[in-house]
């Protein structure tokens, strides 16, 4: 069967993304990098940089295998539950199998108008038990801002679930990287702001599995 031309070119970009991510992955953490959470089995690493585009390296331990683990990750309503700052968050389009493109909204706060972001992300299981997740900003004519809104940018965005055996058990060590342009009139301070909040969301990830 032909492909869609849609997913054809989004799967392109996927992958050109996945390029970018290995090559960011092999390079040292230098001294922009601030080690912002330090837990056992939880490290999170944010910078901002001169175009005051927000990074965030992570990576921790959960209490799950992979394949079931990046099923609840990737799951809008624990996304929602991880970051109290979504308001809105769901999936526009399934392309294929692992395919989707998503629509979320982040709050208006005190410094800023709310930013939307509209994504496409693909999720890949291996041969060897780990899955990855790529995702990336698109642009749509059919879903644009809504004003007052501002559009943010995921320009990239990465997690990848290794199976880890602990005591027994399935673990997924979990590696995480992702940048992102928040857009609009933002000051370096805001930027940092932002940076500490979505470190703090990272921060939340292993109480999804606590319970489990």
């Amino acid at each position: 069967p032909r492909q869609d031309p849609k997913l054809q070119q989004y799967t392109l970009i996927l992958n050109q993304k996945l390029r970018e991510i290995e090559s960011l992955l092999q390079q040292p953490l230098t001294k922009e990098w601030s080690h912002e959470i330090k837990k056992p089995n939880l490290n999170c690493y944010i910078r901002v940089d001169s175009n005051n585009h927000v990074w965030l390296r992570g990576d921790c331990v959960l209490n799950d295998e992979p394949h079931s683990a990046m099923k609840k990750l990737q799951d809008p309503k624990n996304q929602m539950k991880l970051d109290k700052n979504i308001e809105q968050m769901y999936i526009k389009e399934n392309l294929d199998e692992g395919v989707d493109i998503l629509y979320s909204k982040t709050k208006k706060s005190l410094f800023f108008e709310s930013r939307d972001f509209l994504t496409v992300s693909s999720v890949v299981k291996e041969k060897d038990g780990s899955c990855m997740s790529v995702v990336t900003s698109i642009t749509d004519d059919r879903m644009p801002p809504s004003k007052p809104t501002v559009r943010g940018e995921f320009i990239v965005g990465y997690t990848k679930l290794t199976p880890v055996m602990n005591k027994g058990k399935m673990q997924s060590k979990m590696v995480l990287l992702s940048r992102c342009a928040v857009n609009g009139d933002v000051s370096r301070l805001v930027a940092e702001f932002v940076a500490k909040a979505m470190a703090s969301t990272f921060g939340n990830v292993k109480g999804l599995f606590e319970s489990a």
